[in-house]
């Protein structure tokens, strides 16, 4: 009697998860500013510490110096973004954060293998002409010092090719697009989730989400054509 009773315990729980009705826009939206402010505030709170940390030991400031303090901020940007994703899909899922991040098996993978390649095609022709990169650049630096310059490369690959799109993928088309596409269709969802996406962006310049539109528009259409929030972010790692 006592196992009949636990089963339809967990049946009946199952069932109030089914029929709970989804958070609404309003309060969607408001807590993904909310998260993203106190991601903003440890970003701050991180690279704070740093410098007091380096200031007590006497650490002389030089402008790359400057940059290890933003690349730290970025750190706990991307750990409390993660963070709360976790925390929102579960809610979003009804408990299941797979199905709250939209965790499916992609779809229509030859479009999304296009996708890649025409984002990978932007970043390069953006690298050549507004960054002004220079292919003699990683040789130059390793001459100076290729311990330091490797763990530079190493923590680079890992903040800006891992951390940075996982954290912002599974937040913005993860659970914030799983919970947005219960009330709205398509074209709102997609335009909220890469507003917000690229308003992160201001932080680097103006002009940085002018040349990030084509990349959030292709995100999106990853994401609903695969269906999946693997798509996107494959193509924001590439």
């Amino acid at each position: 009697m006592l196992v009949i009773d636990d089963e339809w315990l967990r049946s009946r729980s199952e069932q109030q998860k089914v029929d709970s009705p989804p958070e609404s826009v309003r309060r969607l939206v408001a807590v993904t500013i909310g998260w993203l402010l106190a991601a903003v505030a440890g970003a701050a709170l991180c690279s704070a510490v740093t410098a007091i940390v380096f200031a007590l030991y006497h650490v002389k400031t030089t402008p790359n110096l400057r940059n290890i303090y933003v690349a730290v901020g970025i750190l706990g940007f991307c750990i409390i973004l993660l963070v709360a994703t976790f925390i929102r899909a579960r809610v979003v899922g009804h408990g299941n954060i797979r199905v709250g991040l939209g965790n499916e098996r992609m779809q229509k993978l030859p479009v999304v293998g296009a996708m890649a390649f025409a984002v990978a095609a932007y970043a390069v022709l953006l690298s050549l002409t507004v960054s002004n990169s220079r292919p003699d650049v990683i040789a130059r630096l390793f001459s100076v010092n290729p311990w330091l310059i490797t763990f530079v490369v190493f923590f680079s690959i890992l903040l800006f090719g891992i951390l940075g799109p996982l954290s912002e993928e599974l937040f913005f088309r993860g659970w914030l697009w799983t919970g947005l596409r219960r009330h709205w269709d398509v074209l709102p969802t997609a335009l909220l989730t890469s507003m917000l996406w690229l308003v992160l962006h201001l932080g680097q310049g103006v002009l940085r989400p002018v040349f990030l539109l084509p990349v959030a528009i292709v995100l999106a259409m990853a994401r609903h054509f695969s269906g999946s929030v693997r798509a996107p972010l494959v193509l924001h790692v590439v």
